[in-house]
Formats: C-alpha cells, sequence, structure tokens
C-alpha cells in the first residue's frame, strides 16, 4: 500500500500516511498552498512531494503541465488512473506527477500518448 508523505499545519511534524490510493482521492483536497488532508482531530497537513532527508534518483519526480488535466477533472483522471492499473497523483493545477521512467511509460500507453523523442 502506498505511504504518502504530510507536515502538519500545526507543529511542522513530518508524518507518513499509508493509505490506498482511493482513499487518498477521498481525503486529499486542494488548498490555496498545495494538497491537503484533514488528520484525526481536525488538524491539516500539507503533502510533501520530495522525502524528507533522502534525494530522489535521476530527476524523477517529473510533473507534466503537457500531459495534465484541468483543475476540475482530476478526480476523474485519478479514477481512470486507478482503473488502468497506474495509480498518479496530479498537482492542484491539474499537471501529471509522474514518479520514475517506467511509470511515465506505462501512464502514457494507458492514455495513448508517446513521446516522440524520448531518447533525448
Amino acid at each position: 500500500m502506498p505511504t504518502y508523505v504530510y507536515q502538519r499545519a500545526d507543529n511542522d511534524e513530518v508524518l507518513e500516511v499509508v493509505m490506498t490510493s482511493e482513499e487518498l482521492a477521498e481525503r486529499q483536497f486542494n488548498g490555496s498552498h498545495g494538497q491537503y488532508i484533514e488528520l484525526d482531530g481536525g488538524t491539516l497537513a500539507k503533502r510533501i512531494y520530495t522525502p524528507i532527508g533522502g534525494h530522489l534518483p535521476a530527476n524523477w519526480p517529473i510533473v507534466s503541465s503537457a500531459a495534465g488535466v484541468g483543475q476540475s477533472q482530476i478526480r476523474e483522471a485519478m479514477a481512470i488512473d486507478r482503473k488502468a492499473g497506474v495509480p498518479t497523483e496530479y498537482t492542484p493545477d491539474g499537471d501529471v506527477i509522474f514518479n520514475s521512467a517506467p511509470h511515465r511509460n506505462k501512464w502514457l500507453r494507458a492514455h495513448n500518448m508517446f513521446d516522440r523523442k524520448a531518447w533525448l
């Protein structure tokens, strides 16, 4: 099951939350400065995309505006991705967040897209 990283709004504590992608789609919402969930007790926590105390291989994750959707289509797009077996996340603006090259390739195939210059 996926693990998501959030930072509490009240004390900046970093939390790892384990939940399914369906639960993520239900709990997470777009705020003015990013994506948030409400923790038990009503505290808000902001989503953190980069690993804490680590580094990402190469340049991943990649955020793609070209493959993105409109803000009103994010939940629908996430449902389509889960159904296709490629759980994918989106920024509050609707840009796609690719976690790795295999994730990106699988997502592109699922959406009948391809990258003509993938070798560059």
